[in-house]
This record gives C-alpha cells, sequence and structure tokens, in this order.
C-alpha cells in the first residue's frame, strides 16, 4: 500500500464521502471539493489567528461541518479535539464541557452549533475565538481572496503524511479518553504517531485505493475519526459516515448503505452489533457481498453477538470470515493488535489460559465461552503481560496487565507526568487491562477494575450483563454488573433499566437470579431495576460502572429492587 498517497488524481466526482444526515438528507462531495471548501475555511482561521500549533476545540456530530472544521484545522496546521454535543444533551452542559476542554489545552478557537456558541460568551472575553457551524460553511463557499477553490486544487495535504510538516511531532489530535473509570484524560497524538499507527493498521487490512469505507462510529471518538476518516483519506478510499443517533433509531441503515455503496470495509463495537443484527432480521432485503472486513473494538467483543450477526447477515451475503477483531485504546493513537482479515476470528478456549496476578482463580463464563482473539501486535508496537501483583512478566497463556510500548503510544496524558500517566521509564503503558497472549495474539480478558472475583472464580461483567440483557422488559445494553461488600467478601450486584411500558411478563428479580445462576453458577446479591436513561455511560457509549455502583439498592418510580 502506497502511504504517502496524494489524492490530487482523485476523483472529481461527488460522491466519494458522503454524510448521511438525521433528517435522512445526505451531503456528497468529492475529496477534491472537501480539500477546496476546507482550504476556503483555513483561510477564515488563519485570519482569527488559528494557525500552527494552535488548538481548535470542535464541538459537533457527525456532520458535513464537523468533517470540513477538522480537515480546515489540520490545513491550517492547528490540532483538533472533538467534543460530542449529543442531540440529547443539554447545551448548557455541552458548553461548560467546550470550557473545560479549551481551557485545559489554551485552545485558541472554537467551532460549535449555535444553540451551544450564544452560551460561550465567557470564552470570547478570554480571547478565545468561538465560531458557529453557519460561519464555518460560509467561510467555506465563499471565494476567499487567496484561497484556492474548484474541484481542481491540488488535495494532497488531505492524504496524511504528504507534507513534511505532517511527518514530525506536531499534535494532530487531543483525544480524550472513554472515561470509563473517571473523568476523561486527553491524549496528544502527533502526526508521526498518527501516520504510524494508521499504516500499520492498514497493511494489516490490506487496504487499498479500491476500498468503500462505511462508518457509524461518532467522530469524537478515536475509532470514529482515526479509523474511519484518516484512514480512509491515507488510502484514497471513498467513504459513508452514518451519525450514531441515527443509526440506533434506524439500525438498517448501515447494511442498507453498505449496499448501495458497495462498502468493503465497516466498524463496529459489541454494543453496535445488536444493532446490526436486529437491522438485518428485520429489514432487507440487502447486497453485503461486498463487505470484506468488519473491524470489531473499542469494547470488550462478544462472539456469541458476531456469530449471530453473520447468521442473520448470510441471506444477503455477508462472509463468515467478515469479522476482524481488534484491541486498541486511545493512548496508543488507536490500534494495538488486529485480526486479519480473510481469516475467520474467532474465541479462545478459557481453559487455555492461567489466572496470573497471584490467584488461584479460575475464569466462569457462560456454556464455556472463550474470549476474542485480536491477532498479534501491529507493526510499531510491542505487548508484553505482566502479574498483576509482583509485576513480573507472564509466560504464554498466563493473564495479566497488558503493558504496551511502541512509537505511536503516548507519553503521558496532557496534565500528567508520564508516572501519573501509567508511562514507565522504558515506554511500557499500563494499560489497566487484562489479558494473555496465545500463539502471539493478544486476548482481552476485561477491565482490571471490572472482573468480579466472586466465589474464587473470575467472572467478566460482560457476561452478566448480556444474560441479563437478554431477559423480557430489560434494555440490552443498560445493565451493569458490579461488586459490592457482602457478608463473605465481594458479591454481585446488577442494576438493569426496564423497557418503556414494560408489562406483566417483564422479568423480574427471581427471573435475574435464576438466569445468572443457570448460565455462571453465581447467585447475584442484590437486583435492582430502574427507568430508562438511568444506567451511566460514557459519551462513546461504554458503561461507567464504576458509577452505576451508586445505583445498586435505589428505588425509584417503577422500579423493583431486592
Amino acid at each position: 500500500m502506497d502511504t504517502d498517497l496524494a489524492l490530487a488524481d482523485a476523483s472529481a466526482g461527488g460522491d466519494d464521502v458522503v454524510i448521511l444526515g438525521f433528517d435522512g438528507a445526505e451531503t456528497a462531495v468529492s475529496w477534491a471539493q472537501l480539500a477546496a471548501a476546507a482550504s476556503r475555511l483555513g483561510g477564515l482561521l488563519r485570519a482569527e489567528g488559528i494557525g500552527d500549533d494552535a488548538v481548535l476545540v470542535v464541538a459537533g456530530e457527525t456532520s458535513y461541518e464537523t468533517l470540513l472544521t477538522v480537515f480546515a484545522a489540520w490545513e491550517c496546521g492547528a490540532a483538533v479535539s472533538v467534543v460530542p454535543t449529543g442531540a440529547r444533551r443539554d447545551p448548557a452542559s455541552v458548553a461548560s464541557e467546550i470550557e473545560r476542554r479549551a481551557g485545559l489545552l489554551g485552545a485558541r478557537g472554537v467551532v460549535a452549533p449555535s444553540q451551544v456558541v450564544e452560551r460561550l460568551a465567557a470564552d470570547r472575553s478570554a480571547g478565545v475565538v468561538v465560531l458557529d457551524h453557519r460561519a464555518v460553511l460560509a467561510a467555506a463557499e465563499s471565494s476567499t481572496p487567496g484561497s484556492p477553490g474548484g474541484a481542481g486544487i491540488g488535495s494532497q495535504w488531505l492524504a496524511i503524511g504528504v507534507r513534511q510538516r505532517y511527518h514530525g511531532d506536531r499534535v494532530a489530535v487531543f483525544q480524550a479518553t472513554s472515561g470509563t473509570t473517571g473523568d476523561h484524560r486527553i491524549v496528544p497524538v502527533t502526526w508521526r504517531m498518527l501516520r504510524g499507527n494508521v499504516t500499520a493498521i492498514a497493511r494489516r487490512l490490506e487496504l487499498g485505493r479500491h476500498e468503500s469505507v462505511v462508518s457509524w462510529m461518532p467522530l469524537y471518538h478515536d475509532m470514529g475519526l482515526i479509523a474511519f476518516v484518516v484512514m480512509p483519506v491515507m488510502v484514497g478510499a471513498r467513504l459513508t459516515l452514518i451519525p450514531p443517533e441515527v443509526y440506533a433509531a434506524a439500525p438498517s441503515a448501515f447494511p442498507a448503505m453498505i449496499d448501495r455503496r458497495r462498502g468493503t470495509l465497516g466498524g463496529t463495537t459489541s454494543s453496535g452489533l445488536a444493532l446490526l443484527e436486529r437491522g438485518l432480521r428485520r429489514g432487507g432485503p440487502f447486497d453485503l457481498s461486498s463487505l470484506r472486513c468488519l473491524l470489531c473494538g473499542a469494547e470488550m467483543i462478544d462472539v456469541e453477538l458476531c456469530e449471530r450477526a453473520v447468521a442473520a447477515g448470510a441471506a444477503f451475503g455477508l462472509r463468515e470470515d467478515v469479522f476482524s477483531f481488534a484491541y486498541g485504546m486511545a493512548e496508543a493513537t488507536l490500534g494495538i493488535s488486529v485480526h486479519p482479515p480473510a481469516t475467520a476470528a474467532a474465541g479462545e478456549d478459557t481453559a487455555s489460559c492461567e489466572p496470573g496476578g497471584g490467584s488461584d482463580a479460575g475464569w466462569l463464563r457462560p456454556g464455556g465461552r472463550g474470549f476474542a482473539r485480536t491477532g498479534r501486535p501491529i507493526d510499531g508496537i510491542e505487548v508484553r503481560i505482566v502479574d498483576v501483583e509482583a509485576r513480573l512478566l507472564q509466560p504464554e497463556g498466563g493473564v495479566g496487565e497488558i503493558e504496551v510500548r511502541g512509537s505511536s503510544v503516548m507519553s503521558a496524558y496532557v496534565g500528567f507526568t508520564a508516572a501519573e500517566s501509567g508511562v514507565g521509564e522504558s515506554g511500557w503503558l499500563r494499560t489497566g487491562d487484562l489479558g494473555y497472549l496465545s500463539d502471539g495474539e493478544v486476548v482481552i480478558v476485561g477491565r482490571l477494575k471490572d472482573v468480579l472475583v466472586l466465589g474464587g472464580r473470575n467472572v467478566v461483567p460482560e457476561d452478566v450483563e448480556r444474560i441479563v440483557g437478554a431477559l423480557d422488559g430489560v434494555r440490552p445494553g443498560r445493565v451493569a454488573a458490579v461488586s459490592v461488600m457482602g457478608r463473605a467478601g465481594e458479591a454481585l450486584a446488577i442494576v438493569a433499566e426496564r423497557v418503556d411500558g414494560a408489562g406483566a411478563a417483564a422479568a423480574d428479580e427471581r427471573d435475574v437470579r435464576v438466569a445468572v445462576t443457570r448460565e455462571l453458577g453465581v447467585a447475584p446479591a442484590s437486583v435492582t431495576f430502574v427507568p430508562p436513561g438511568t444506567v451511566l455511560k460514557t459519551t462513546s457509549g461504554k458503561l461507567r460502572r464504576s458509577a452505576c455502583r451508586q445505583l445498586v439498592g435505589r428505588v425509584a418510580p417503577s422500579a423493583a429492587t431486592t
């Protein structure tokens, strides 16, 4: 693959990039047209003092305005940090998050929707340039003197790494972490880190200019921005973006776009797979025969759910080996290990892993289900497994904390020292994830802080949550399994959201206890039902289990508890 590919000879047609809107309308442009519009907007940003080494906070969802602003900032030599707005988020709350982010990063400018901009007067008085989306579109459509325009623009700046300045240690993205165990922390991702990591992922996936990429991942998420915007740009692929809110409301939108755009590469999380299965079973007909790789990561991978999605898509030509399991994190830019395409990704038998960590506890998983194999580390990344307590290297199959090191791994979070960020003197980053190596492949067991030790056995919370989420009247993906202190030590507590209008057939406390005990042999000490919207998640959709612990035993209207 030519990683220095320029797009000057890319199609001048109007559908290299298609962005689906919340109202069903579409925005379609060529890469060259997007480059021209971003260059014109860049003229406005530079006039406002946003140039080399400046920071621009971009608030917005998956939209043309957000994508355009990110590219314009990069064209100016600035770094971006994307903050989610969310259709249901209070604009005042979004404004507060922007103010915190801008203050932490010393941002020179902010671009946000008008309803948020109205609440950012304090930033204006502090010397921060504040623009709304209307100003962005006006600048992009103008013919600013000295700014190139038209489809004939040389759009090589879009191909990451072509200009010399994109090879160095200038920051490209200030990426927020998922914040599952606390507040977001910010990772400074340089162009060198970005280019190296994306190149390694693209090589592992064997990507080329023939690709048609379809994504529903949000642009404020590292997988959404880097894997499904930067990587398609690098290889000159066609790109289709679907807002995650649209996908959640209409799950058939994702397979429908794969069909229509002849998608070859897509991506999803495990929680997104449940939507995909639903869209495949209720929608159609689709032709998914073009899809050769569906990258699955960002959360604990549910192998059984992947198998169900493949079964649901078989009638539409979905390949059995379509899934490519991956492991990564913002602290490593994006990717750490990736399973190669066209080789069926599979689960690893739990019998092949040793407890590790100075513990004799084995692993309890329903039906003997194993963990997903996420492939070998990509080029430029080293992985080792370290005993949690003694910090000694673990042998093959020994479970411990995953540590990573490499050219795309951060040196520290913004505002923290290396030691405070979990980075050792030799550059090894403590990930906080438990896992092991199997034939050199990285196998993820769970988050170190989330794994439950119950009755001398290790229990993965995702297994409990999936069992409960399958019961009548319970919202899938809105169940949290956490540990509490019981009379005999650590005990299992479950918090689950009710479906709106759940009737008499809805599962009750006894049903939950029976289902979990039958599958795992562990009886929950507490079951709490809460109304929709109560279970806490991060902006990227991951459960905040530590925060959910405070919901245990809470009595709410229309909710039953032990």
